[in-house]
């Protein structure tokens, strides 16, 4: 009875508390650790402590078992971290220089820094979930697809392979959901705080836990609202495209969670003949034969 109980308080507690606990540590280490240092520090100890969660809780025990495929994510983060270090570490500093240009324009700091630190996060997750939001629905309904697709490329959801995206793509998103809070000058901490609650809330979508969320589903893309983003049929990739945040797609009709059905065991990118190794997915979206094919319009399961 007890293990029941315990059991069921951790499903419900798990997404709030890896999302609040990984604001109050980033914020505690941002008192010795450089920014960068401390972002880093948290988001990993996240990760980790996923691990045997996933195996005392897994949502679906069929994405336990490995299919190969985690020599492919060890080599889509190492290519992160290289993307990060040598091409978008060097870009937000530019943006951030241009930050500094446009206060000095301004004679004042473009960014409400007086505001309490709460408020200020919540204006900057807005921020940083139109850019996210605006770059997601243009990678589903454009050819900007052919370097999102590479993300959807998963056969099973698990925290790990939330980190696989084609290098162009991860720039792009990096660029997307940074840059504007950077060129309005977002202070250290709160840029600190929303990077981490946007990359630990991406660990928790993606992880095979069975959490439990209710009401959370109405505000956040939790696990369960964005299980149906993977989805192999294209009318459903392309809802739910939000980063932590529902509020761009209530503004614009992209929330889903029909009633009835749980989201699809079945993930994938829709897309025939799609490869499953490192090499021949940063190749994919640049072959043209691999795209002459339709996406998946029929139901799975």
């Amino acid at each position: 009875m007890l293990l029941l109980v315990g059991r069921r308080l951790a499903q419900w507690l798990i997404y709030p508390a890896f999302l609040c606990g990984s604001v109050a540590l980033v914020l505690v280490l941002l008192r010795w650790l450089h920014p960068i240092v401390a972002m880093n520090l948290v988001n990993g100890l996240a990760g980790l402590a996923l691990i045997p969660l996933e195996r005392a809780l897994p949502y679906e025990q069929s994405w336990l078992r490995s299919r190969g495929d985690v020599p492919t994510d060890v080599s889509y983060l190492l290519l992160s971290a290289f993307v990060s270090l040598v091409l978008a570490a060097p870009l937000m500093a530019v943006v951030s220089g241009g930050a500094l240009w446009l206060a000095h324009q301004a004679d004042r700091g473009l960014w409400p820094s007086s505001w309490p630190f709460l408020a200020q996060l919540g204006l900057a997750l807005v921020v940083y979930e139109l850019g996210s939001w605006t770059l997601h629905r243009l990678s589903h309904a454009t050819v900007l697809f052919r370097l999102h697709s590479v993300h959807h490329s998963v056969r099973r959801l698990t925290w790990f392979n939330s980190i696989r995206a084609h290098p162009l793509d991860f720039l792009l998103s990096v660029t997307a959901t940074s840059g504007p809070l950077l060129l309005l000058g977002v202070p250290d901490e709160v840029f600190a705080a929303v990077t981490v609650v946007g990359t630990v809330n991406m660990w928790l979508q993606h992880a095979n836990i069975d959490t439990r969320t209710g009401w959370l589903d109405w505000l956040f893309v939790t696990p369960h609202i964005h299980r149906w983003h993977h989805s192999p049929l294209a009318e459903e990739q392309g809802k739910n495209l939000g980063a932590v945040l529902l509020v761009w797609d209530w503004a614009f009709g992209t929330r889903y969670s029909p009633a009835g059905r749980a989201p699809p065991v079945d993930v994938g990118p829709g897309v025939a003949d799609f490869p499953d190794t490192f090499v021949h997915q940063l190749l994919a979206p640049f072959r043209r034969a691999l795209w002459a094919e339709k996406p998946v319009e029929s139901h799975a399961r």
